[in-house]
């Protein structure tokens, strides 16, 4: 077997007047695969198996790590400490704009890792008749400290600890599987203090139900209805069974509205703009009727030579747009899209070309029934590279 390459990672966790911290786990995982052929190992978080690497930091503070270089372009470190500390992380790799060092082969030392000091908010869940609701969630509302969301599920009993929360005012926010998320203000959090919370008796959440068909009224499986509210809030969806059918339990008492918008093969539906897509709660009777969109098969070439270009990206613009191609390696430069002529663009970008956008355009009339075939040339882009100075 071909030997992979090593990658060393370590650190050390302090606390804010420099003391080492002991006993803090720290745990590498990556979005997608972290490398071909290798499997990561399972640990256990907040009561969800997690693939993840886990080192658990000694009494100088310090952790380390001996894993493959991962080829994932998103690695993420998370540090599970306990709740009177702040929940903090890392990112390495380019995804998502994020443009962070990635990991590399040999060493890889991040330094120290400071955890603030925070504070702990405890409560109860019922439901409106005083029954104890478990695994129930409870939300750090308007706070999100390094951009982690605060959270914690309620015991068999409805109880829950809310740890990792900054000092300061606090809002807190209980929802739970068919029932009406509710908010409430909390205590002022004092580090290193456990507080009495709020408790919550959640209300019965209303529904909206219906059946999604196609042009000749056969039921359609699997597609994803979503809603928001008219006004703001949490969204909520569902996805349609064999029968086409889907039940949307609401997390607010107010009208939605609805869209279905994630399958390239139909025309989207619904959205803000849509007054047919505006449904009441309580309403279990929706009937929606789905159009099949056009596909066109787009080929990306370079202008100078014609040969494909793989790696690229297509966006469709224009009315009733569904989807979009993401960037990535595409064989033989080909994919394929939703998109008629005369009613939408193609925005198309690859790595260094510049960007083109087409109005939809058939190379040659298909065949009747036949899939529609589009080429995008694109011309060679320019690099500028600088320097950033302070002071």
């Amino acid at each position: 077997a071909e030997e992979l390459p090593i990658a060393r990672v370590r650190g050390r966790f302090r606390d804010a007047v420099d003391r080492p911290i002991d006993g803090v786990r720290a745990e590498l995982q990556s979005s997608g695969p972290w490398r071909d052929g290798v499997e990561l190992p399972r640990v256990e978080r907040d009561g969800y198996d997690v693939p993840a690497y886990s080192a658990t930091s000694g009494v100088d503070g310090s952790f380390y790590f001996e894993v493959p270089v991962p080829t994932s372009d998103w690695v993420m470190l998370h540090v599970a400490a306990d709740p009177y500390y702040g929940i903090v992380g890392r990112d390495f790799g380019h995804a998502g704009g994020r443009k962070q060092p990635p990991i590399v082969e040999g060493d890889n030392d991040l330094g120290d890792i400071v955890l603030p000091v925070t504070g702990v908010i405890t409560g109860v869940v019922t439901d409106r008749a005083g029954v104890p609701l478990e695994r129930a969630t409870v939300m750090l509302e308007g706070n999100y400290p390094g951009g982690f969301v605060v959270s914690a599920q309620t015991d068999a009993l409805g109880r829950y600890e809310l740890g990792h929360v900054p000092p300061g005012p606090t809002r807190i926010e209980a929802r739970h599987k068919h029932h009406l998320l509710e908010e409430k203000p909390g205590p002022v959090a004092v580090a290193r203090r456990t507080l009495e919370g709020p408790s919550f008796e959640l209300e019965p959440a209303p529904r909206i139900a219906g059946i999604v068909v196609d042009e000749d009224d056969a039921p359609l499986a699997g597609l994803h209805i979503w809603g928001w509210p008219v006004g703001s809030g949490r969204g909520a969806g569902a996805t349609t069974g064999d029968d086409g059918r889907f039940v949307i339990v609401l997390p607010q008492d107010e009208p939605y509205m609805l869209e279905v918008n994630r399958d390239t093969r139909f025309v989207p539906w619904g959205g803000r703009r849509d007054p047919a897509a505006r449904i009441s709660p309580g309403t279990l009777d929706v009937r929606i009727q789905l159009e099949r969109a056009e596909r066109l098969e787009v080929r990306v070439v370079d202008a100078g030579s014609g040969e494909p270009i793989e790696e690229f990206s297509i966006d469709v613009r224009g009315d009733k747009a569904s989807g979009r191609v993401r960037m990535g390696e595409h064989d033989g430069g080909v994919a394929e899209v939703s998109a008629s002529p005369g009613s939408h663009e193609l925005v198309v970008k690859s790595p260094g070309y510049a960007p083109a956008t087409v109005p939809v355009d058939h190379d040659e009339s298909p065949a009747d029934g036949a899939i529609g075939t589009q080429t995008v040339r694109l011309t060679l882009g320019a690099t500028i590279t600088g320097r950033v100075t302070v002071g």
